[in-house]
């Protein structure tokens, strides 16, 4: 008895389905084995057979997905049979983007393969960068400045290349500062350029020089610094916490050597802001003198960058304090702004300091709290402003008291986002007083500009606020909107009364 066709088909298609499978179950034990005739004659990438040494081209698109991505990047292999494996070969480049790749499994073996740019217009490189040169070289960072290379369409960006390692992706800008570098360290750069269909240029001349060392002061970091305590003992003058940082280390309250605090609670601090961070070495407690030395037994040294009176909040110098009348502490390598001594004494003690000495460097730091005030990450730069003297940061220009962020040249954004607490809604409101024409004409001819508009003199004096111009010129523009309103009722009015007076006629 023959067999309909419709069971024929489904036997066929259940043939072809375990063909499939056996066939994929090979190619997935080749590939698993990594046998190295599968990667050169099985395999496809882009579309594009590959074949062993020889060279293949990808059009532009493809190109424009490699560029720009890391050394080794997992690519998805389609098999002859249409199957899609994402079996993580990965692109090892022996140069750039464009030119002798290494295509290597997990397993261990690779082949050869030769990429060209092909459908492109522009396959010349830009010329080299030249006269390259560091300058505001200090213990973590150098300035680099170069003269821009030149290009057939046009030079897109440029390339650092550090101790010969792999290069990082730059704007299109001529100057660059490299940051986070080891103190008293050599170091070796170079530049290249990029243009837009990937083309890369030889290196620039290479500069090789070092980081300067952490410069170690021999001053007194905390003479005359700002000093604050938990309390003052009975005379503001004998006691005060300013005592500890006025040079004298006689320890004698009644010459005012000494701070004091009252003893009626259970933690006594004594603080001193340095007025910004530095590497710190070494720092000398002076105790009492003419009495009561022990009172600091148990006392402990902390080092922070936050301006805290808490010492969870610091950094632990692992400093126990004893009833000695001098007391130094070297080989630290902790960076802080704040030196605090904290005692846990209960109540009916005092803390007393006859003085506190603070020495370091100010190379930028390497001690636990944190180098800089700059951070950087994967999300960016962070800038912690309790690390700095004013919290200010200035670009192109020194910071500035009254702004967070001064900048002396232009700034290219994409958008910027202004808080603003108010909007000029309130125009529309019932209650708001629309000046009339008349009036605006004659503050107009008294103070030469509109209304709650600042003057050029005060602009040229100020500067312009942008979130509160445009909430002024928002203000100005429903203001208009209101007269235009109120004309065309006016003129429909007046077309309705001269339609009336032609139709009597």
């Amino acid at each position: 008895m023959k067999e309909n066709l419709s069971v024929r088909q489904s036997k066929k298609a259940v043939f072809g389905t375990i063909l499939l499978l056996l066939i994929t179950g090979f190619l997935y034990r080749a590939v698993a084995q990594c046998d190295s005739s599968d990667l050169t004659t099985e395999y496809r990438i882009d579309g594009q057979w590959l074949s062993g040494e020889s060279g293949i081209s990808v059009d532009s698109g493809a190109n424009l997905m490699l560029s720009g991505l890391p050394n080794s990047v997992p690519v998805t292999i389609t098999t002859p049979s249409g199957t899609v494996r994402n079996d993580n070969y990965g692109f090892t480049a022996s140069a750039n983007n464009m030119g002798r790749y290494t295509i290597t499994s997990d397993a261990g073996c690779s082949v050869t393969l030769d990429i060209s740019l092909s459908n492109s217009a522009d396959t010349q490189a830009p010329t080299a960068p030249s006269g390259l040169a560091a300058n505001n070289i200090s213990s973590n960072a150098i300035g680099l400045s170069w003269s821009a290379s030149s290009d057939n369409v046009g030079v897109t960006g440029y390339r650092l290349l550090t101790n010969g390692g792999n290069p990082v992706s730059l704007g299109n800008v001529t100057n660059y500062q490299v940051s986070g570098l080891a103190p008293n360290t050599v170091y070796t750069f170079a530049i290249s350029a990029v243009d837009a269909a990937g083309n890369v240029s030889g290196n620039s001349n290479s500069v090789t020089l070092s980081t300067a060392a952490n410069t170690t002061s021999s001053t007194n970091l905390a003479l005359n610094r700002p000093a604050t305590q938990s309390s003052t003992y009975s005379s503001a003058t004998l006691g005060r916490a300013s005592n500890a940082v006025d040079g004298n280390t006689d320890g004698v309250r009644n010459n005012g050597s000494t701070t004091h605090t009252d003893d009626d609670e259970p933690q006594k601090w004594w603080r001193v802001d340095l007025g910004e961070a530095f590497n710190i070495s070494e720092i000398k407690i002076f105790n009492r003198t003419d009495c009561c030395g022990s009172r600091l037994n148990g006392a402990k040294v902390y080092v922070g960058t936050a301006d805290s009176t808490d010492p969870a909040d610091y950094t632990d110098l692992g400093i126990t304090l004893d009833g000695s009348d001098e007391q130094p502490f070297s080989g630290l390598t902790v960076n802080g702004r704040y030196v605090m001594v904290h005692l846990v004494s209960g109540t009916g003690s005092f803390l007393s300091l006859a003085e506190v000495e603070v020495y370091g460097g100010t190379g930028g730091g390497t001690g636990p709290v944190g180098s800089s005030p700059w951070t950087t990450g994967a999300n960016g730069i962070d800038f912690n402003a309790a690390g700095t003297a004013t919290g200010n940061v200035g670009i192109g220009t020194g910071a500035q008291t009254n702004y967070r962020l001064a900048v002396d040249g232009t700034i290219h954004a994409r958008e910027v986002v202004v808080d603003n607490d108010s909007w000029p809604d309130y125009v529309f409101g019932q209650h708001y007083h629309l000046p009339s024409l008349k009036e605006v004409r004659e503050h107009i001819d008294a103070h030469g500009h509109l209304m709650n508009v600042p003057s050029e003199a005060e602009v040229r004096a100020n500067g312009v606020h942008l979130g509160e111009m445009n909430k002024i010129l928002l203000e100005k523009i429903e203001e208009l909107t209101l007269y235009m309103l109120e004309q065309d009722a006016l003129q429909k009015q007046l077309e309705e009364e001269l339609r009336l007076l032609e139709s009597r006629q």
